[in-house]
This record gives structure tokens, C-alpha cells and sequence, in this order.
């Protein structure tokens, strides 16, 4: 997950930094660690959002499921943590910080973010640092929610469905 994440269009730079540093490392150790996270990549032009400038980056096809499954992961964590109780239901998983090929996707993606964003405003964020991490929670009768944030704008959904 740190590889994915620390990498995203959509990480600060404290999140770069992790990459070119720590990530790069593990990948130099490794290198079998790359050609098994990356299934391809793609040079592409990304605008920071930061300081509004291009850059030369790359498009990383990565295993989808498999960082779905960690950050469900992170969720039925959390739900402990704030609960106390472990969570059996099924997750539902939403990347922001991925892209998806097809457009009309994509605009769901992005508008379930945008509506959980203005849901949980004026819930507090919680996590002890926030420049890396921070998440929101919410549980209902039927479900329980979070909204997480890596690296100041990396952000996903997760909502836990209660059996």
C-alpha cells in the first residue's frame, strides 16, 4: 500500500519523498518487488495540484484487488479501534487517489467522494498524524463508514455492511 500510495498523482510531498526514498530502496533490494506490484507503466504528463506546474510521470498499472483488500483491511482495523468490536460484513472499497479508464466510471468515483467529503465536514479528523494519515468515521444502524486520507489528499471510501 505504501508503494501505491506514496506514489499517487495525488500525493503531498511527503508522500514523493517516502517514494523516491524508501520505496526506491525496497525496489533496489528487491527489484522482483517492482515487476510483482507494477503489472505496466506508461510515461504521462501530470499537472501538481500544489503548485500548478507539469511534470514528466508515469502511469503505474497496479493490482487493484490486492490494494482493495489492504485498505478493507484498514477499515475493519479502525472499526475496532473506535469500537472495540471486531466487523464480519462485507466492504465496499473506493480509490480517489486511482484512475479508471472508462470516463462515466470515473465520475462516479469522484462524485461518491465529493458527497462523503461533504458529509463528514464537520466531523473531526482523527489519526496522530495527520500529514500522512488521518480518517473520519460514522456508524449507522446497517452500515458503518469511513473516509481515509494518506498523504494530505490520497482519500478512499469504505463502507462496512453489517450482516
Amino acid at each position: 500500500m505504501l508503494h501505491a500510495l506514496s506514489g499517487s498523482y495525488t500525493s503531498s510531498n511527503i508522500g514523493l519523498t517516502q517514494f523516491l526514498t524508501k520505496v526506491r530502496r525496497a525496489f533496489d533490494r528487491a527489484p522482483t518487488k517492482a515487476s510483482t506490484f507494477i503489472k505496466r507503466s506508461e510515461p504521462v504528463l501530470l499537472k501538481r495540484t500544489e503548485t500548478d506546474e507539469w511534470e514528466e510521470g508515469a502511469q503505474i498499472i497496479v493490482e487493484g484487488e490486492r490494494l482493495d483488500i489492504v485498505l478493507d483491511n484498514c477499515a475493519r482495523a479502525l472499526y475496532f479501534h473506535e469500537t472495540g468490536k471486531k466487523f464480519s460484513g462485507a466492504a465496499h472499497v473506493i480509490t480517489a487517489f486511482t484512475m479508471y479508464l472508462h470516463e462515466e466510471f470515473q465520475a462516479n468515483i469522484n462524485a461518491s467522494v465529493a458527497t462523503a467529503t461533504a458529509y463528514f465536514e464537520k466531523h473531526a479528523r482523527k489519526g496522530k498524524n495527520p500529514d500522512v494519515f488521518w480518517y473520519k468515521f460514522e456508524e449507522g444502524e446497517k452500515s458503518a463508514i469511513f473516509l481515509m486520507c494518506f498523504y494530505s489528499s490520497s482519500e478512499v471510501l469504505v463502507r462496512l455492511t453489517k450482516n
